[in-house]
């Protein structure tokens, strides 16, 4: 598999990185305007099960598969 090197002009990549940095600042803004709170609190087993849609012994795997998967 080749690799391209595109060469461009600073103005011009200046440019882009202006364009990069708005849609960032929109993206970041749309977040904060619908931060429903979910984050800012912990769940107790019971509600995340609900809000996933799945049983305690599935919540249960899931959680030990991650573990697994970070070697905690």
């Amino acid at each position: 598999m080749s690799k391209t090197v595109v060469i461009v002009d600073e103005h011009l990549f200046n440019k882009l990185m202006g364009k990069i940095d708005h849609i960032n600042d929109k993206i970041d803004s749309i977040n904060v305007a619908k931060n429903d709170g979910f984050k800012d609190r912990w769940y107790v087993t019971e509600e995340v099960c609900k809000l996933l849609n799945v049983s305690r012994r599935t919540l249960q795997t899931m959680v030990r598969l991650e573990k697994r998967a970070l070697n905690i």
